[in-house]
């Protein structure tokens, strides 16, 4: 099967915008847990002093790691978006296509890319379909290789 891009960032909104949400979550955690940690470091380790002196000290310290996480957190959030687009793309295609033979329609066969989750889900669901006789079958002229344009069938 020939390789076709995905055009989209967010396939299905709300599994990938849930991911993206953990994702900035675990790294406000992160660098909150890491300013208590040093904080409580330079607490029992400092001089002794006024424990607002000391979370000033290390809030100034802190700040390269903040900038550099910062930068880093976006194409973390970009990179886990892409990478959740092999089993989000494939989930809403097997969805839209079980919901369409659920109202009794035909569905085109599911196609998935190859490095795309969920292909033996795909390929059970495309023997369903055809062993209940509501597999709408391709036209001649496209191949094994090609993608239909079909929404059920293509590269999301």
């Amino acid at each position: 099967m020939k390789m076709i891009r995905r055009r989209q960032l967010l396939v299905d909104g709300r599994v990938q915008g849930g991911l993206a949400t953990k994702l900035v979550f675990y790294w406000l955690c992160t660098f909150l847990a890491v300013l208590l940690i040093a904080f409580c470091w330079r607490l029992l380790m400092g001089p002794r002093g006024d424990a607002r002196h000391h979370l000033m000290g290390v809030s100034q310290q802190l700040i390269p790691v903040l900038i550099g996480s910062l930068l880093l957190l976006p194409m973390i959030v970009v990179d886990a978006l892409r990478w959740s687009n092999r089993y989000a793309g494939p989930a809403l295609r097997i969805r839209t296509a079980l919901k369409t033979l659920a109202s009794g329609q035909q569905i085109h066969p599911v196609v998935l890319r190859t490095n795309d989750f969920w292909s033996d889900a795909a390929e059970a669901l495309n023997n369903l379909a055809e062993r209940n006789g509501q597999l709408a079958h391709r036209h001649a002229a496209n191949g094994p290789d090609e993608v239909e344009s079909d929404h059920t069938a293509c590269a999301v």
